[in-house]
């Protein structure tokens, strides 16, 4: 009985000194080597988003900051039929969201590249969860390269210089109400 406590004990130990590691590793990457913490969309907001239904259920859709696809997996457990593809420009939550993928057997691409390099012009919604520094440069070419009429719904932050045709209201990261601004494309 003693001998499965101390395994246990043990276990427990090394998930511990596990998961400082990777707290660790996350301040580290984001204080000296200038990469964005990685936060994701809260539940409310992403149901909010599918309630509303403001992305199409059917076509491709994209993430641009998907970090590790927690977003788009949820869309596909909530029926929408995809493709999903997302993109993430850090490292760490792109491996976590790609070794996520493999294990549930989510159908969806996670491509640690550059936002710029997406599929704009395929796509049949865009979602953002960016800083507005990020949204600003992301803003334009989304308005050149998207069809005319593409929903891009922005959690939490406004496309500077874009008018939202829908605001919604969920909780967000800081548990108090955050807006989803919904728009088209022009």
């Amino acid at each position: 009985m003693i001998q499965v406590l101390i395994f246990f004990a043990s276990v427990l130990l090394c998930a511990c000194f596990a998961a400082i590691l990777l707290l660790i590793g996350e301040l580290w990457r984001v204080s000296f080597w200038g990469g964005v913490p990685s936060i994701f969309s809260t539940w409310a907001i992403v149901d909010a988003i599918i309630s509303a239904k403001v992305l199409p259920r059917d076509g491709l859709i994209l993430d641009l900051g998907a970090g590790n696809g927690w977003t788009l997996r949820r869309m596909w457990r909530s029926g929408m039929k995809g493709p999903f593809i997302g993109y993430e420009k850090e490292w760490w939550p792109w491996i976590v969201g790609t070794v996520w993928n493999s294990v549930t057997g989510a159908p969806i691409i996670l491509k640690r590249e550059d936002f710029l390099n997406a599929p704009i012009e395929d796509a049949r919604g865009i979602y953002l969860f960016l800083f507005p520094s990020i949204l600003s440069g992301l803003g334009g070419s989304i308005e050149q390269k998207a069809h005319h009429g593409i929903p891009v719904v922005s959690a939490e932050f406004a496309v500077p210089g874009w008018t939202p045709e829908r605001t919604l209201e969920a909780k967000g990261i800081t548990n108090k109400k955050a807006k989803v601004f919904c728009y088209r494309t022009p």
